[in-house]
């Protein structure tokens, strides 16, 4: 299921309430930056895996993530295959319960 928001606000309210997979945040969306760090912060969400999505950026950093609230960096154009395989790829690294 994917959920949407307009704003970080409302994004950070939803992942306090249904406890997502993950979130995938538009460096554009109002409030991004502010909501991720606000989802690292908060003790509900702060392991959801974030991943950032920003205009396409050219060099070997373009999957860096601009912000240390962030696991991975995306384009926006991204496949959608590689969103998921990205978003499989940190929750497999994060599994040590």
């Amino acid at each position: 299921m994917v959920e949407t928001a307009a704003t970080g606000a409302q994004a950070v309210n939803k992942a306090i309430l249904i406890a997502p997979d993950a979130v995938v945040i538009d460096t554009d969306a109002p409030e991004a930056d502010e909501a991720a760090a606000r989802l690292k912060r908060s003790l509900v969400t702060r392991r959801i895996p974030l991943v950032q999505l920003a205009g396409a950026a050219a060099g070997a950093d373009a999957q860096v993530p601009t912000s240390s609230s962030y696991e991975a960096r995306l384009p926006r154009e991204c496949d959608p295959e590689e969103l998921l395989a990205t978003i499989r790829r940190i929750r497999a690294g994060r599994r040590t319960d």
